[in-house]
């Protein structure tokens, strides 16, 4: 709860008993919490291709910061600022220690208030209710003038990606009930990051997990497939966001210089 900042709705400022960033104590207890499961557990480290690809990802992490401390003059506290949230990825190994039967009920817990708050922050943005006021107004680089929904929860893209494998062994109806309120509250945001790492996800998924589509279900996913690009592109918004994200691409030069946050991601 205070790592996401109480799932995307509150804010990130807190003033008790000073001021402080809530997810930075989040942070803070999470270190606490491993170090005390770690040392229950005499320091083993679970070896396996998740752990060593997180170790390989964590080495490629020093060596940017490395780069970025000593040949882009980038003073430390804005490469921790950018870096800290890379932290959480350690629970690989902390998961290791706690119970199956308690990270599937930890995960379907925040599923479903992950739902909530999708469903409110989707009535907050079709009925001009002001539930959060996270709703917001937003210039494209070419000047179209357009509302936007809230940026829904962190958890919404890993949620997307476990329904779709059927690690919850929900009933059809469930399962693509909550992927569509997911899916729509991520495409309303207007994030074309998530968005596209999310179709990503969802086709490695889909290899990985050897998913077979029954004939059925085949017509839902054509359905969504069409209902997502016929949002996308009837929405002038939304249509402009993602051709100027294309146009970054086309753009980018040797430098990595390029106009807003594309290159920095």
């Amino acid at each position: 709860t205070l790592v996401t900042n109480y799932f995307g709705v509150g804010s990130n400022i807190s003033t008790f008993p000073i001021i402080h960033n809530v997810s930075d104590l989040g942070l803070i207890l999470y270190i606490i919490l491993s170090l005390v499961l770690l040392w229950k557990n005499k320091y083993q480290i679970p070896k396996n291709k998740i752990t060593f690809y997180v170790s390989l990802f964590y080495v490629f992490l020093l060596f940017s910061i490395f780069i970025d401390l000593f040949f882009n003059d980038i003073d430390l506290i804005s490469i921790f600022k950018t870096s800290r949230h890379w932290i959480f990825l350690s629970s690989v190994w902390i998961l290791f220690y706690v119970p199956k039967t308690t990270v599937e009920r930890l995960l379907k817990y925040l599923l479903n208030i992950t739902l909530v708050m999708s469903i409110l922050l989707l009535l907050e943005f079709f009925t001009d209710l002001n539930i959060f006021n996270r709703s917001m107004v937003q210039m494209t680089q070419s000047g179209l003038i357009s509302k936007r929904g809230a940026i829904p929860s962190t958890f919404t893209i890993v949620f997307i990606l476990l329904l779709y494998s059927d690690y919850f062994k929900f009933n059809a109806r469930n399962k693509y009930i909550y992927l569509s309120v997911l899916i729509i509250v991520l495409i309303v945001s207007m994030i074309r990051s998530w968005i596209i790492a999310s179709i990503i996800g969802l086709i490695i998924v889909h290899v990985r997990c050897k998913i077979k589509i029954k004939k059925g279900d085949a017509y839902k996913f054509i359905f969504i497939f069409v209902l997502f690009f016929t949002l996308v592109f009837s929405n002038s918004f939304i249509k402009t966001r993602f051709l100027e994200g294309f146009s970054d691409v086309a753009n980018i030069n040797l430098n990595g210089d390029v106009q807003g946050t594309f290159s920095y991601r």
